[in-house]
Protein backbone atom coordinates (compact mmCIF):
# COMPACT_ATOMS: atom_id res chain seq x y z
CA UNK A 1 0.00 0.00 0.00
CA UNK A 2 3.01 1.95 0.83
CA UNK A 3 4.34 1.87 -2.57
CA UNK A 4 0.68 2.94 -4.78
CA UNK A 5 1.21 6.13 -2.59
CA UNK A 6 4.85 7.26 -3.31
CA UNK A 7 4.24 6.10 -6.75
CA UNK A 8 1.06 8.64 -7.17
CA UNK A 9 3.04 10.85 -5.46
CA UNK A 10 5.74 10.80 -7.40
CA UNK A 11 3.80 10.31 -10.61
CA UNK A 12 1.71 13.59 -9.61
CA UNK A 13 5.09 15.27 -8.38
CA UNK A 14 6.28 14.60 -12.08
CA UNK A 15 3.15 15.72 -14.03
CA UNK A 16 3.50 19.18 -12.21
CA UNK A 17 6.89 19.54 -13.17
CA UNK A 18 6.24 18.67 -16.75
CA UNK A 19 2.90 20.32 -17.31
CA UNK A 20 3.21 23.20 -14.89
CA UNK A 21 0.43 25.51 -13.74
CA UNK A 22 -1.56 28.28 -15.22
CA UNK A 23 -4.48 30.11 -14.60
CA UNK A 24 -6.22 28.54 -17.70
CA UNK A 25 -5.91 25.01 -16.40
CA UNK A 26 -6.83 26.10 -12.73
CA UNK A 27 -10.08 27.84 -13.43
CA UNK A 28 -10.39 24.70 -16.09
CA UNK A 29 -10.67 22.17 -13.52
CA UNK A 30 -13.30 20.90 -11.34
CA UNK A 31 -14.67 17.84 -9.12
CA UNK A 32 -17.71 18.22 -7.13
CA UNK A 33 -19.54 15.99 -4.49
CA UNK A 34 -22.96 15.52 -4.34
CA UNK A 35 -24.43 14.34 -0.78
CA UNK A 36 -28.07 14.26 0.09
CA UNK A 37 -30.41 16.61 1.29
CA UNK A 38 -29.53 14.73 5.14
CA UNK A 39 -28.77 11.75 7.36
CA UNK A 40 -30.40 9.42 9.84
CA UNK A 41 -27.90 8.20 12.03
CA UNK A 42 -27.20 4.15 11.52
CA UNK A 43 -28.38 4.83 7.90
CA UNK A 44 -25.92 3.90 4.92
CA UNK A 45 -26.16 6.56 1.80
CA UNK A 46 -23.96 7.09 -1.10
CA UNK A 47 -21.55 10.26 -1.92
CA UNK A 48 -20.37 10.71 -5.75
CA UNK A 49 -18.18 12.83 -7.03
CA UNK A 50 -18.10 13.40 -10.86
CA UNK A 51 -14.72 14.13 -12.35
CA UNK A 52 -14.11 17.37 -14.82
CA UNK A 53 -10.65 17.39 -15.64
CA UNK A 54 -9.49 19.39 -18.19
CA UNK A 55 -8.48 18.60 -22.03
CA UNK A 56 -5.23 16.58 -22.45
CA UNK A 57 -5.39 15.91 -18.54
CA UNK A 58 -2.42 12.80 -17.99
CA UNK A 59 -2.90 12.40 -14.51
CA UNK A 60 -5.45 12.73 -11.76
CA UNK A 61 -5.98 11.32 -8.10
CA UNK A 62 -8.61 12.07 -5.91
CA UNK A 63 -8.34 12.19 -1.74
CA UNK A 64 -11.72 12.63 0.55
CA UNK A 65 -12.27 12.64 4.17
CA UNK A 66 -15.74 12.07 5.10
CA UNK A 67 -16.55 12.60 8.90
CA UNK A 68 -14.54 10.95 11.79
CA UNK A 69 -15.87 7.93 12.87
CA UNK A 70 -18.67 6.94 9.85
CA UNK A 71 -18.22 3.61 8.16
CA UNK A 72 -16.90 4.00 4.50
CA UNK A 73 -17.55 0.80 1.92
CA UNK A 74 -17.94 0.31 -1.12
CA UNK A 75 -15.71 2.62 -2.61
CA UNK A 76 -15.77 2.68 -6.80
CA UNK A 77 -13.21 2.37 -9.03
CA UNK A 78 -10.71 0.49 -6.91
CA UNK A 79 -10.41 3.12 -4.16
CA UNK A 80 -8.62 2.24 -0.99
CA UNK A 81 -9.74 3.56 2.36
CA UNK A 82 -6.54 4.57 4.37
CA UNK A 83 -7.63 3.99 8.08
CA UNK A 84 -4.32 5.97 9.35
CA UNK A 85 -5.06 9.31 7.42
CA UNK A 86 -9.47 8.67 7.57
CA UNK A 87 -9.08 9.08 3.71
CA UNK A 88 -10.50 7.74 0.29
CA UNK A 89 -7.75 7.63 -2.35
CA UNK A 90 -8.28 7.02 -5.89
CA UNK A 91 -6.08 7.01 -8.97
CA UNK A 92 -3.47 7.56 -9.94
CA UNK A 93 -5.71 7.46 -13.08
CA UNK A 94 -4.08 8.32 -16.44
CA UNK A 95 -5.35 9.94 -19.82
CA UNK A 96 -8.46 8.06 -20.97
CA UNK A 97 -8.89 5.93 -17.88
CA UNK A 98 -10.24 8.87 -15.63
CA UNK A 99 -13.86 7.43 -15.08
CA UNK A 100 -16.62 10.65 -15.10
CA UNK A 101 -17.22 10.23 -11.25
CA UNK A 102 -16.33 8.24 -7.81
CA UNK A 103 -18.43 7.07 -5.45
CA UNK A 104 -18.29 5.02 -1.92
CA UNK A 105 -21.49 4.40 0.55
CA UNK A 106 -21.00 5.62 4.22
CA UNK A 107 -22.88 4.95 7.37
CA UNK A 108 -23.19 7.68 9.93
CA UNK A 109 -22.21 6.94 13.12
CA UNK A 110 -25.11 6.07 15.36
CA UNK A 111 -25.31 8.21 18.02
CA UNK A 112 -24.16 11.64 15.82
CA UNK A 113 -26.07 14.48 15.58
CA UNK A 114 -25.97 17.69 14.01
CA UNK A 115 -24.00 19.06 10.32
CA UNK A 116 -21.63 17.18 9.55
CA UNK A 117 -18.62 18.28 6.72
CA UNK A 118 -16.44 16.43 3.94
CA UNK A 119 -13.69 17.58 2.60
CA UNK A 120 -11.29 16.53 -0.41
CA UNK A 121 -8.84 17.59 -2.86
CA UNK A 122 -8.54 15.90 -6.86
CA UNK A 123 -5.02 16.43 -8.58
CA UNK A 124 -5.64 17.45 -12.66
CA UNK A 125 -1.66 16.71 -13.48
CA UNK A 126 -0.73 18.38 -9.96
CA UNK A 127 -2.79 21.26 -9.54
CA UNK A 128 -5.15 20.42 -6.42
CA UNK A 129 -7.82 22.26 -5.81
CA UNK A 130 -10.48 21.38 -2.98
CA UNK A 131 -13.63 19.38 -4.52
CA UNK A 132 -16.48 21.54 -4.65
CA UNK A 133 -20.28 20.89 -4.79
CA UNK A 134 -21.62 19.43 -1.13
CA UNK A 135 -19.29 20.46 1.85
CA UNK A 136 -22.07 19.65 4.69
CA UNK A 137 -24.52 17.18 5.45
CA UNK A 138 -27.46 18.38 8.31
CA UNK A 139 -28.48 15.78 10.50
CA UNK A 140 -32.13 14.30 9.64
CA UNK A 141 -34.92 15.69 11.75
CA UNK A 142 -38.05 13.12 11.66
CA UNK A 143 -41.02 15.12 10.24
CA UNK A 144 -44.90 13.97 11.47
CA UNK A 145 -46.88 13.48 8.43
CA UNK A 146 -50.23 14.66 8.26
CA UNK A 147 -51.64 11.29 8.37
CA UNK A 148 -49.50 11.20 11.77
CA UNK A 149 -51.03 14.53 12.75
CA UNK A 150 -54.63 13.44 12.31
CA UNK A 151 -54.31 9.60 13.97
CA UNK A 152 -52.83 11.51 16.74
CA UNK A 153 -55.81 13.53 16.89
CA UNK A 154 -58.09 10.95 16.88
CA UNK A 155 -55.78 9.30 19.62
CA UNK A 156 -56.51 12.27 21.86
CA UNK A 157 -59.93 12.44 21.10
CA UNK A 158 -60.69 9.18 21.70
CA UNK A 159 -59.02 9.00 25.17
CA UNK A 160 -60.07 12.15 26.26
CA UNK A 161 -63.99 10.96 25.74
CA UNK A 162 -63.40 7.77 27.33
CA UNK A 163 -61.48 10.01 30.37
CA UNK A 164 -64.68 12.21 30.35
CA UNK A 165 -67.50 9.22 30.37
CA UNK A 166 -65.52 7.18 33.04
CA UNK A 167 -66.00 10.72 35.10
CA UNK A 168 -69.08 11.36 34.65
CA UNK A 169 -69.90 7.71 35.22
CA UNK A 170 -67.81 8.23 38.51
CA UNK A 171 -69.98 11.01 39.54
CA UNK A 172 -73.16 9.83 38.82
CA UNK A 173 -72.82 6.04 41.33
Amino acid sequence: MKRKRHRAFILTALSFVVYGSSAETVSAQNAVRDLPADYVPGVTFTVSIALYPPGGTAVVGIEEQPPIGWVVSAISHSGVFDTEQQKIKWGPFFGGSVPPAVSYDIRPFGGGSGEQCFTGKVSFDGLVPDIEGDLCIPHSVPAVSGIGLAGLAVSLFVVGAMVLSRTKRGASH
